[in-house]
């Protein structure tokens, strides 16, 4: 991923495998840092090459961790219905139906409602940054026949969001692309999203990127499937000679680092605010 910072660029590399019951090895790179991360049941390491030191408190993965991801993917789907349908957070409606980009599509509304943007709040908790989409205004066309989204409009004024997603298809109503249309604050630019697919029907590759001005965030994504790995093949154990430390010192370390490098970005124009020091 890479955007305008005060050297010209911030890079981030990411490799990992990943299980559908939650274990998983993820390696990160780049000017945020270079992190290893890895959990195998109740047990796992977080390790930072520049601190040189590991903390063995990890978040534990969720009780009723799927056994394969088709169950994984419901159960994604079950995570954004128990905040928009299910909670009393967002007032759903009905909009009228009309015809786009060749669909006689549904409009459907869910609304709940945020604060005004203030432009002088420079930083903000993690879990504020990711989970944007948990308040604000979303309307979403579905095509009639197919019951697939067509467009998606979102915006949560609180956080500067503001943006249209326009969805196509190809074979087996698999998606194809995203054109995004972004107004949001401080990225007001074109998007999109590509979604490639083996021979098997699997994803294989998603790309994306949003531009705006002399900004530019993009990133690439190459996905390999397989049936026979197992836990072993995450094998993974702190570096001689690393020290031992605390989660929260180590953690604190990091969302240091990381509320540098976004003060970097913020100060070449990009939208975002610094994540919290006092916590996730």
């Amino acid at each position: 991923m890479k955007g305008n910072s005060q050297g010209g660029q911030a890079n981030l590399r990411v490799k990992g495998t990943y299980f559908a019951n939650g274990d998983f090895k993820t390696d990160l790179a780049g000017d945020f840092g270079t992190i290893l991360y890895t959990r195998r049941g109740n047990r796992g390491f977080i390790y930072s090459k520049e601190q040189n030191a590991y903390t063995t408190r990890v978040d534990l993965p969720p009780s009723d961790a799927p056994l394969t991801y088709m169950a994984w993917f419901r159960q994604t789907l079950n995570d954004i219905k128990a905040v928009y349908v299910d909670a009393p957070t967002f007032q759903a409606g009905l909009a009228g139906e009309e015809s786009l980009n060749g669909h006689t599509v549904q409009r459907l509304t869910f609304n709940a409602p945020t604060k005004g943007w203030d432009a002088k709040k420079r930083e903000q908790s993690l879990a504020q940054s990711l989970g944007f989409w948990k308040r604000g205004k979303l309307e979403v066309a579905v095509d009639k026949t197919t019951k697939l989204p067509v467009r998606l409009d979102f915006r949560n004024d609180e956080q500067g969001v503001q943006t249209r997603m326009d969805f196509t298809y190809g074979a087996n109503n698999r998606l194809n692309s995203v054109n995004i249309n972004n107004s949001s604050r401080g990225f007001e630019g074109p998007g999109w999203l590509r979604v490639g697919y083996g021979g098997d029907g699997r994803m294989s590759n998603v790309a994306g990127e949003l531009a705006s001005q002399d900004k530019k965030v993009s990133f690439a994504m190459d996905l390999a499937w397989s049936k026979g790995r197992t836990a072993a093949d995450i094998a993974a154990i702190p570096p001689a000679g690393a020290t031992k430390r605390g989660r929260e010192d180590m953690e604190t370390q990091l969302l240091l680092n990381l509320a540098t490098k976004i003060f970097d970005l913020q100060r070449a124009g990009l939208n975002l605010r610094a994540v919290s020091i006092s916590g996730k």
